[in-house]
């Protein structure tokens, strides 16, 4: 939960109504601040009263600015403070998206390219595709965004899941925030909440357009629905909502229904493919599962005599196919066996991420470990230990010399290999001065004799 402040107006905004906006939507959120200001962005993750202290907000005829209460990504990183800016549009965003990552799919992102949800939407927004990605957003969503360089004009969107509200002030323009009470005491009238599913144009305090959204149906499905002729309840541009595991979708995430041809049910995957699915979520979720196989337990549980709490893994031992139910222990101690709705299990073995099927099986060997294995590793990891700390101590004997070699060279005279060659220079003058002043008469000395001489 968020909170969002705006302003469009053909005078400027009164600077103390903007102060109590703002600080009446810290309420939403104090763990940044941010806002556009003067054509540029200010944010710091630091809350309203001490942001509002250290920045001055100069009036002028737009400005939006956001109070956030952090749920994705880190806190404390100002970069994940709001606005976001993408092609010169800043966007604010209260609310928390449940599948980002295919929203990020329309502006051909992936999980690496953002840290927080909102990036995502502020990006669609900024390349023009908000109508399209409003129209697959799952989650909620109140936002305000406008151009940096626009003098009066702001945008507005929101659905059922979060407030957005406007008033006028007369002689001023239009305030939105997503407190209504905090524009009842700036003095607003003709206090209004803003559409669902409808984009607004705001220019000079007024509303210049409109565009009304058509959100999809969307149909929640299980894997026992109908058995086999649920695709009859379906039409093309309807969603499907996967609710336990399919290949090539994510339990959780909405699908498109792109086709019902041949009485069955084609919808766009995790892939983007266009893929029959209706064997996936027309028949016995149990027939994902097999005996002797394993699975997660996915339920929260309050039952503290229960065999099972969320992310045990169960060895399945029996399963009843027609009533949808496994019988099956806990891996941590099977001596216990209980019945379990397949609705809260996941099998391990259909899982498509690598890194959790590796751990599975890491917890399952170990699990599975004799006394005597498991003997033998502690005593392993103790010899370990010991060699480790032995070696801490010959490094802190070695760190010693050392620190007594570096004393030594304190106090020696070294000489540069820049201050060699003018000493080289001057010895060679010097022998040459020497040579220059013998007699000829001098009596001629031998190589050894020579040698002997230039060395003294």
């Amino acid at each position: 939960m968020c909170g969002i402040v705006g302003y469009s107006g053909k005078n400027p905004f009164d600077i103390d109504k903007i102060h109590k906006l703002i600080l009446c939507n810290e309420t939403r959120g104090g763990d940044a601040t941010g806002m556009l200001s003067q054509g540029e962005v200010i944010k710091k993750a630091e809350d309203a009263v001490k942001f509002l202290s250290k920045n001055i907000i100069i009036p002028e005829n737009k400005f939006i600015a956001h109070c956030r209460a952090g749920t994705v990504g880190n806190k404390a990183d100002d970069n994940n403070a709001h606005p976001f800016v993408y092609n010169k549009i800043a966007t604010v965003h209260n609310g928390t998206l449940k599948a980002e990552y295919d929203l990020a799919k329309i502006v051909g992102w992936i999980r690496s390219d953002y840290s927080v949800d909102s990036q995502v939407l502020a990006k669609i927004i900024s390349e023009g595709k908000q109508i399209e990605g409003f129209k697959a957003l799952d989650g909620a969503a109140a936002l305000i965004w406008a151009h940096v360089d626009s003098p009066s004009t702001i945008f507005c969107y929101r659905n059922a899941d979060r407030p957005l509200f406007r008033g006028i002030v007369e002689g001023e323009g239009m305030y939105l925030s997503s407190l209504e009470e905090s524009l009842v005491i700036i003095g607003c009238t003709s206090i209004k909440e803003i559409k669902t599913h409808c984009i607004y144009q705001i220019e000079d305090g007024e509303i210049k357009s409109s565009t009304a959204i058509t959100i999809p149906t969307k149909k929640t499905v299980s894997n026992n629905y109908n058995y086999g002729n649920g695709y009859e309840n379906f039409d093309k541009g309807d969603w499907i909502k996967c609710v336990t595991y399919s290949a090539g979708l994510t339990v959780g995430d909405w699908y498109p229904v792109v086709d019902t041809r041949g009485a069955r049910v084609y919808i766009i995957n995790n892939n983007g493919k266009e893929e029959d699915y209706s064997s996936y979520f027309f028949r016995s979720p149990s027939s994902h599962f097999r005996v002797n196989g394993f699975s997660f337990f996915m339920q929260e549980l309050d039952d503290e005599n229960a065999p099972f709490q969320k992310g045990d893994i169960v060895a399945i031992k029996k399963i009843e196919y027609a009533n949808d139910v496994i019988y099956g222990s806990n891996i941590k101690d099977q001596s216990k066996v209980w019945k379990i709705p397949i609705a809260f299990c996941r099998p391990v073995e259909l899982l498509e991420e690598p890194e959790i099927i590796g751990a599975v099986r890491k917890i399952i060997k170990e699990r599975e470990m004799s006394q005597a294995e498991l003997d033998n590793y502690l005593e392993l990891s103790e010899n370990l230990f010991v060699q480790a700390k032995s070696t801490i101590e010959q490094l802190e004997l070695i760190k010693e010399s050392l620190e007594n070699v570096c004393t030594s060279l304190d106090t020696a005279v070294l000489i540069k290999p820049e201050e060699i060659q003018p000493e080289l220079e001057k010895i060679c003058n010097d022998l040459v001065s020497i040579i220059e002043d013998i007699p000829e008469s001098s009596i001629e000395l031998s190589d050894d004799e020579l040698r002997a001489h230039v060395l003294e």
